[in-house]
């Protein structure tokens, strides 16, 4: 059995957050413009690629990158 390796961050918005994590992420590493046009897409395609998609948008980024930004929204 494969073992996966990552960090899942939970995202409360409108709940406990007043803006969406999601923006924050993608302000800091410059990356509006691509959640821009996946958002675009979101009433064409399921919620599940939408969140495959914004999910690839972070790949790469290290878990302390991902725990600094979140720990500052």
């Amino acid at each position: 059995m494969k073992k996966l390796m990552g960090i899942a961050i939970i995202d409360m918005d409108g709940t406990l957050l007043a803006k969406r994590s999601i923006d924050v992420f993608c302000n800091k590493f410059n990356l509006f413009n691509e959640l821009e046009e996946i958002n675009k897409l979101s009433l064409r395609i399921p919620a599940y690629k939408i969140t495959e998609k914004i999910a690839k948008l972070l790949m790469g980024k290290s878990k302390k990158e991902l725990e600094e930004t979140f720990s500052s929204i």
